[in-house]
This record gives C-alpha cells, sequence and structure tokens, in this order.
C-alpha cells in the first residue's frame, strides 16, 4: 500500500573489506568512489569514476599522518598539497597550509583557540 504513496527511492551501496575499511562507494547515478587504506587501516586515496565511464580520477592521495593518527599532508587531484600542523599539548589544528604543484603558497591559516576549545580566530597568513 505505501509502494503506491511513496516515490521509487534511490540506493547508496557499499562495500568493505574484512577489517570493516570501506572499498568502495556506488552512489544512486553510479558514480564509483574507491577507498585505499595503509597497512594500519588510514585512508590513503579516493578516486572517483563517473558513471558510465572507465577513466578513474584521483580525488585525493598520498596522505599521511602523524603518531597521533592525525592527517600532516594529503595531495588533491590537483596537485594541491595541504599540510596540517597539531598542538603537541592537545592536539588542536594550529595550522594548515595549501600549496600549489609548483610550491607556491595558495593559503596559510593560522587558528587560535580558547580554553575550551572553540575557535577564536583563523588568520590567513599568506594574504597582505
Amino acid at each position: 500500500c505505501d509502494a503506491l504513496l511513496e516515490p521509487v527511492g534511490l540506493q547508496t551501496r557499499w562495500a568493505f573489506n574484512a577489517q570493516g575499511e570501506d572499498l568502495a562507494q556506488t552512489d544512486a547515478n553510479g558514480n564509483v568512489q574507491r577507498f585505499s587504506h595503509g597497512v594500519a587501516g588510514q585512508l590513503h586515496a579516493v578516486e572517483l569514476t563517473l558513471a558510465n565511464t572507465a577513466q578513474r580520477q584521483t580525488l585525493v592521495s598520498a596522505i599521511h599522518y602523524d603518531a597521533f593518527n592525525q592527517a600532516e599532508q594529503e595531495t588533491a587531484g590537483n596537485g594541491v598539497v595541504s599540510r596540517y600542523v597539531y598542538d603537541q599539548q592537545d592536539g588542536r589544528l594550529t595550522e594548515l597550509s595549501a600549496l600549489s604543484a609548483d610550491g607556491s603558497v595558495l593559503q596559510k591559516l593560522n587558528y587560535s583557540y580558547d580554553p575550551a576549545g572553540n575557535v577564536l580566530l583563523i588568520n590567513d597568513a599568506s594574504q597582505p
């Protein structure tokens, strides 16, 4: 009876390996994201294959992590490298920089927090 009242739903499918790591996601349009993980189970790269194509596009790759499992660096599909710096005491993000493929600084954000961990200020040091 409800089938007559409700439109046909859309479906997203996920695939996982034996360790529970996500391997792929197929959306309702048939686009497929593939996820690769390192030995420690950390996400290493994400690729996208659009529906009805065979060409994979890299969304992000070369994700590196620190000893606290926080991303330190990653490379976007367009070659932009993002680097993350964290406070050694509380693990909060203190700096996020983005560098173009030729190494020029696109963005350099510095974060300040109050004692409760709320962001007080974000300063873009790459801007004059």
